[in-house]
């Protein structure tokens, strides 16, 4: 059986969300852990164009605003941006 820990979130610098998830998926199985989607800033996505999307800050800006999306995860933003980039121009 697992021992449940609090961690504190100042010691480790992770946000409170991160730092309080639970330790194991729902199923209980040791070793395997639950994936939480954080949903980032328009602005936050925006600034790792480049680096995340391979693509300009502008392109994620109106991908996102076209979308009407102020906040997505990072699966999220990279199915907008792929839509917006391949959409047809009337």
């Amino acid at each position: 059986m697992a021992k449940e820990t609090k961690i504190n979130s100042e010691e480790t610098g992770e946000s409170p969300a991160v730092a309080t998830a639970p330790p194991f998926a729902k199923g209980g199985k040791e070793g395997t852990r639950e994936r939480t989607e954080v949903a980032y800033s328009a602005a936050d996505l925006a600034a790792a164009a480049l680096k995340r999307f391979k693509t300009s800050p502008e392109i994620v800006q109106a991908a996102l605003k076209l979308a009407k999306k102020d906040k997505a995860t990072i699966p999220e933003a990279e199915e907008i941006i792929k839509n917006f980039k391949e959409r047809k121009i009337k």
